[in-house]
């Protein structure tokens, strides 16, 4: 009788328990926006280590009209050394040493005079600047200015016993042309570094689904950026730094389907510059996923305890307001159903569990031989333990997640980042109609350094 007493009572409780949840199913929580911002710094002579390699070796080569255009000066410039960058603040100095070749037509009384096939030769350095910035198209802007063209080993030259001084002519001709010799430098530098596309290639890579994890469930991830901004410091000398700043949202699911990616946005400028990572993974799974994952999970599952014996046959998880209830169907020594129900809870292992657990039996066998089962908390520890997803494979693949679109671009071997995690905690849980949302906050930072050989 006493056994009768405790079962009818455990069961009055567990009843009650259930019942009085709120069977209120809610619409979707609205997912506050994931915020990445980290600072790329770029070393100028890695800059310069690129523009040399695309720098052309001849930076003029023209004829150049000289007084009342009678006269012709030829002039040819190549660059007989590397080209040497230094920066301060935004401004960018390079230097340029130069192999000059001068050859004049010059025409006296009626005479002409040339030395095209024997042109004399000397050296140069050619200076120049560019103030950089980034237009909000994502361009790398920069605004040349020539600086000088020092000239050595210039020498008189005569042609049938006249001598010629070219210097003024060369040095006049050079400051007619000083535009095409400084924008050299700064077409290299936006060649060997396409800013835009190296960022539109990476922006649209990270939105592409992307598996998490794949057991027990496969997870995908999916990414809706809303903004990213992005702003050039100065804080260094000779490190050119551009602070970026990332939101969107993250949402996983084991469902795949075909995404659109959204096309590299307007340019502004961040709200702030610290490094700092905020993240809102929002999960959704939908009820049948779940009672297919936990029927995999238990189904043929025993345990015993003082001599009785149940069977799990399947789980069938459904929501009880905003609770999850899971209906076991078992047999052995007690058929009929196990019903648990419980709100999911991250543990300090990263898996899920049910807190504030409950359960209840309804078998067909005789109450009294359940009383044992009831009476004690051994099917409680034993059940929270079994009923529970493995989330910590995507625990653990989720700072992969934020640099796989970097990775998959033609620089994932010239960039390096760094991800920590310093807390992750549940943000919101919810049963809807279709699915339960789990959404999660994630805190931590992010850095990323350059590798060498990024500008080619």
């Amino acid at each position: 009788m006493k056994k009768l007493w405790i079962l009818v009572l455990s069961l009055v409780l567990g009843c009650d328990q259930l019942t009085k949840e709120s069977d209120q199913l809610l619409p979707p929580q609205e997912t506050p926006p994931s915020y990445l911002s980290f600072r790329v710094e770029f070393p100028i002579k890695e800059l310069q280590t690129g523009v040399n390699r695309v720098l052309p070796e001849t930076l003029f080569d023209d004829a150049v009209a000289l007084k009342d255009d009678k006269d012709t000066l030829f002039l040819k410039v190549v660059r007989k050394g590397e080209l040497s960058l230094n920066m301060k603040g935004n401004e960018v100095f390079a230097s340029i040493p130069l192999d000059v070749e001068a050859a004049i037509k010059k025409k006296v009384l009626g005479i002409t005079f040339s030395n095209e096939d024997s042109p004399i030769a000397f050296s140069g350095t050619l200076r120049a600047s560019a103030q950089v910035g980034l237009n909000n198209n994502w361009d790398m802007e920069l605004a040349c200015q020539y600086r000088s063209f020092d000239l050595e080993g210039m020498d008189e030259f005569s042609i049938m016993g006249i001598s010629f001084n070219v210097q003024k002519a060369v040095e006049n001709a050079i400051e007619s042309h000083t535009d095409d010799l400084s924008n050299v430098i700064c077409q290299a530098v936006q060649s060997a570094f396409n800013f835009r596309d190296i960022l539109s290639n990476v922006y649209s890579e990270i939105q592409s689904p992307l598996r998490v994890a794949q057991d027990p469930l496969p997870l995908y991830l999916y990414t809706n950026p809303s903004a990213l901004n992005g702003e050039l410091l100065t804080n260094k000398r000779d490190t050119l730094s551009l602070h970026v700043e990332y939101r969107s949202d993250i949402q996983l699911s084991p469902n795949v389907k075909s995404v659109k990616p959204n096309a590299l946005p307007v340019r502004k400028n961040p709200l702030n510059t610290d490094n700092r990572l905020m993240l809102y993974p929002d999960v959704r799974i939908s009820y049948s996923d779940l009672s297919s994952l936990l029927s995999k999970t238990l189904s043929g599952k025993s345990f015993e305890y003082e001599g009785y014996e149940i069977n799990i046959e399947s789980a069938d998880v459904k929501p009880s307001g905003q609770r999850l209830q899971i209906d076991l169907t078992v047999s052995g020594d007690v058929k009929g159903k196990v019903k648990v129900s419980g709100v999911p809870v991250l543990n300090t292992d990263r898996s899920m569990s049910l807190s504030e657990f409950k359960y209840e039996i309804k078998s067909d066998d005789n109450l009294l031989n359940m009383a044992d089962w009831l009476s004690h908390q051994f099917i409680e520890e034993y059940l929270s333990s079994q009923v529970q997803i493995d989330t910590k494979p995507f625990f653990e693949k989720l700072d992969e997640l934020i640099v796989k679109g970097i990775a998959s671009t033609p620089i994932k071997h010239k960039l390096g980042v760094r991800v920590k995690f310093d807390n992750i905690q549940t943000y919101q849980f919810r049963c809807t109609e279709e699915f339960i949302q789990w959404i999660f906050v994630v805190e931590g930072s992010s850095q990323l350094t350059l590798k060498n050989g990024l500008f080619q």
